[in-house]
């Protein structure tokens, strides 16, 4: 079993060609390689500043979710007439290899723009209907009563993005809230305040697998226990990431290992505190 901490300075940085967004590579498997290699998986954090249209990851599937911002409704070219509106922490699991377009949802901090802007009447294979357009969205405009141009700016979209070969992995993503849990005092026992465990039973789970802890604007303990009571444990802070690879399981021993989750702090009282959790499985080859 590998244990390794990635903080900001580990990621990979990158602006977007079109320049209407940026993203954050958190991890890369096999290390070392670009989104033009055959990479079997990806985790990601990206800044859209203009909604549109996705890249393509033909025999790849992809989760998404939102961290904060301005939310997402997605129209995929192979589900038409079907919209997907993206909630905050809600994971939303598709085909990488659709045909996906994208516009922003409003929210509180939008509502006044979006009321004073006009709809745009839109009709392509995604939708057909009357709904607020993304600047670079390759929809057809049918006698817009605005120029693009003139629209006013919304807020920026922060998302979290798995991508995995569908050939070879199976992914699962899961949020883990502290919304409700207050943070550990000084002169508290941190043993005593666990948040969560996850049971690693063998019967859920297949060798060689991976977990992948991203702390979102919380600082957390993650502690492995393992057979005949042997302990690993970590410290995270906001924003690094836990990756446990080559986790083995012994599935005629009945003694269950376990991680245990306690939440620490908060570091933005005003903002939600979580933890997602990236499940990678290696696919079994009948």
């Amino acid at each position: 079993m590998y244990w390794k901490i990635k903080e900001k300075c580990d990621y990979d940085h990158m602006v977007w060609r079109n320049g209407k967004g940026k993203s954050t590579q958190i991890h890369i498997e096999p290390i070392g390689s670009t989104l033009n290699d055959s990479f079997t998986y990806r985790i990601s954090r990206a800044v859209v500043g203009t909604a549109g249209p996705f890249s393509t990851f033909d025999g790849y599937n992809r989760s998404l979710l939102i961290l904060k911002g301005n939310r997402l409704s997605l129209f995929h070219r192979q589900k038409p007439n079907e919209s997907i509106d993206l909630d905050y922490f809600k994971p939303y699991n598709f085909n990488g290899g659709y045909e996906t377009d994208s516009v922003f949802l409003p929210n509180e901090n939008n509502d006044k723009q979006q009321q004073q802007q006009p709809l745009l009447a839109v009709k392509n294979n995604f939708i057909d209907n009357n709904c607020s357009v993304s600047p670079n969205s390759p929809i057809c405009f049918q006698q817009p009563l605005i120029a693009t141009s003139q629209l006013n700016e919304v807020e920026e979209t922060y998302d979290f993005s798995v991508i995995s070969k569908d050939s070879e992995i199976n992914h699962k993503v899961e949020v883990i809230s502290f919304d409700d849990i207050d943070d550990i005092d000084d002169d508290e026992d941190e043993n005593n305040k666990i948040s969560k465990i996850i049971d690693l039973n063998p019967s859920d789970f297949v060798n060689n697998s991976t977990l992948i802890f991203y702390s979102y604007n919380s600082e957390v303990t993650i502690e492995y226990i393992g057979v005949e009571n042997s302990k690993l444990k970590a410290s995270l802070l906001s924003d690094q990431t836990l990756i446990i690879k080559e986790l083995s399981f012994d599935k005629f021993n009945p003694q269950h290992t376990k991680i245990l989750i306690t939440h620490l702090k908060r570091p933005i009282k005003s903002e939600p505190s979580k933890l997602i959790y990236v499940k990678i499985e290696p696919k079994l080859i009948n």
